[in-house]
């Protein structure tokens, strides 16, 4: 097993830094070059691939090996990368700053030290759950495919359509700060049903039968979940550009990159630690833990600076 760690680490990279490109960076780019927030929510049709992979998963399937896909895929994208240097370049900058004085600038930023609090805690609960609950379910008797239909394609369609949701509201001139109470709170409402349910689970003749109410409201709560952590991510990575906008136009990049960072290294906290917790603390207690955790950015925005509103 360790053998594959490093290629799979590799493979994550490739993959990775250009989807956090487009995820992370493409939105900021794009609001900066004066898009309204309508267009920037459109750049979403760049996850239309990924709902495509249930299409070309057979072709992969029956037409040679795994390792030609990928090397084949990996070598396109090799190929295709560099075309980013046609590019116009932006002007080099007349004056390097210390990294030290560089972070200082930043975090100088109004409202800068609270963002970055609400980005590496926001989605502590979510994601734990998110990366328990289906292995429960799997636990529970429902099928690793139908699973991996819920969990896979399910959970990225109602992804995009929270995310779209959230534009659409930020772009109707939706406060951000009331927008984003209602939404943690019916994230929090969702998640509470979802501990529920996993209490449910474990009673006496709970049954996770094909057509049965349980598991009908399982994979309900599945989607639920995704559906709103899109719309919680698109608010937040509004008030994160937000925040950024305060920044010289010569820090944004930077000031941005620093909070998308803390974003990202919040969400791989709990996901990471969530098998453990379970494992050492079990399913019930450790639902309760992610429950808590998920009312924590509730009372937080309570602490929220005149600039995020």
């Amino acid at each position: 097993m360790r053998g594959k760690l490093l290629p799979l680490a590799g493979l994550y990279l490739v993959q990775g830094m250009p989807y956090g490109l487009q995820s992370g960076l493409l939105p900021v780019l794009l609001r900066a070059g004066g898009l309204s927030l309508t267009r920037v929510g459109l750049a979403k049709v760049l996850y239309t691939p990924w709902l495509l992979k249930l299409a070309w998963a057979p072709l992969v399937d029956a037409q040679g090996s795994v390792r030609a896909w990928l090397t084949r895929s990996t070598a396109a994208l090799a190929w295709a990368a560099p075309a980013l240097r046609r590019l116009p370049q932006p002007a080099p900058s007349k004056q390097r700053p210390h990294t030290a004085h560089l972070l200082r600038d930043v975090v100088a930023v109004p409202g800068t030290l609270w963002t970055a609090g609400f980005v590496l805690t926001y989605k502590l609960g979510e994601q734990g759950a998110s990366s328990l609950f289906p292995l429960l379910l799997l636990d529970h008797g429902v099928s690793a495919p139908e699973l991996g239909l819920w969990n896979g394609v399910g959970a990225v369609v109602c992804s995009i359509a929270g995310s779209s949701l959230g534009g659409t509201l930020l772009a109707k001139h939706w406060e951000l700060l009331p927008l984003l109470k209602s939404v943690l709170r019916l994230r929090f409402g969702g998640l509470a049903c979802q501990t529920a349910l996993v209490f449910h689970l474990d009673t006496l003749g709970a049954s996770m039968g094909p057509g049965t109410i349980l598991r009908g409201s399982a994979l309900l709560s599945l989607c639920l979940q995704h559906f709103l952590g899109g719309l919680v991510t698109t608010v937040t990575f509004t008030g994160m550009m937000r925040c950024s906008q305060l920044a010289p136009r010569a820090l944004q990049a930077t000031h941005y990159s620093l909070l998308a960072t803390l974003e990202l290294l919040g969400k791989l906290l709990l996901g990471a630690l969530a098998g453990g917790l379970a494992d050492g603390l079990g399913p019930h207690p450790c639902f309760f833990l992610l429950l808590a955790l998920s009312a924590l950015p509730v009372l937080y925005l309570g602490l929220a600076p005149s600039t995020f509103l």
